[in-house]
């Protein structure tokens, strides 16, 4: 499984500090975009997560490809304020698809994708062809079933689906992304952690140093849960099962 990568980051201002061959301009300005619109904070909270909360941002790319972003801290810049480094990894969707079964946690514990050493040098990293064997665990489920539900709702009706971290959390995020459909995932992506609403994710979840004044929707759960709830729920879910055949085959 051939994995690209691109590294965006702070010198003398935000810019593109690396990309590996198969990351084209054109890539690389859609990966800007998206990056800019993550938002900012001096909160030194935030910044003291990151090594153990990291925020993640998907992203499809032309040529049925999918990115996953993950934000670091960087190097202070020259008025001694934090910065944040944004480290990207793109692969096909049929590895996406096939390979993690959606599972972004298969590529986050790959330390080879995340080591920069700095300097504008970068290449592709191989990963071996290791499906995902992930389960969700039981206590998840409502909650993760009720945010599919309302993430489906909000698809058919082309608005996004903004939340706040906590109750919601990382496994929650990765669990979602687990259970979008292969043919629903070119146009639906997902951020946890971000520090704006202004994302074109389809799923935001807010940070919790995010501006208090954003705007969430409130999720019940258990009460609307949609036909597609019912029928991870029906296929196994409810045991913490990950039902990929009913995922693969499923058209909203």
């Amino acid at each position: 499984m051939k994995v690209e990568r691109y590294i965006f980051g702070s010198f003398r201002g935000y810019a593109t500090l690396a990309a590996s061959p198969g990351v084209s301009a054109d890539d690389e300005r859609l990966l800007e975009s998206e990056i800019y619109s993550f938002g900012q904070t001096y909160d030194p909270g935030f910044y003291e997560s990151l090594p153990t909360s990291a925020p993640f941002f998907t992203t499809n790319l032309p040529q049925a490809r999918r990115a996953l972003t993950c934000v670091a801290k960087g190097r202070r810049d020259d008025a001694g304020r934090p910065t944040l480094l944004f480290i990207t990894v793109v692969l096909s969707r049929g590895d996406w698809d096939g390979v993690l079964l959606g599972d972004v946690a298969m590529l986050m514990k790959s330390a080879s994708l995340w080591t920069w050493p700095g300097g504008s040098e970068l290449a592709a990293v191989e990963l071996a062809d290791t499906p995902s064997a992930a389960i969700i665990s039981r206590a998840q489920v409502p909650r993760v079933l009720g945010l599919i539900s309302q993430l489906e709702r909000d698809v058919i009706a082309q608005r996004s689906t903004v939340i706040r971290e906590s109750p919601y959390c990382y496994k929650d995020a990765r669990a979602i992304e687990m259970l979008i459909p292969p043919a629903q995932r070119s146009r639906i992506t997902t951020a946890f952690r971000t520090l704006s609403p202004r994302m074109a994710a389809n799923l935001i979840c807010l940070a919790r140093e995010a501006d208090d004044d954003c705007p969430t929707v409130a999720i019940a759960e258990g009460a609307h849960n949609s036909h597609y709830a019912k029928a991870l729920l029906e296929a196994g879910l409810a045991s913490g099962v990950v039902p990929t055949a009913l995922i693969r085959g499923y058209r909203w």
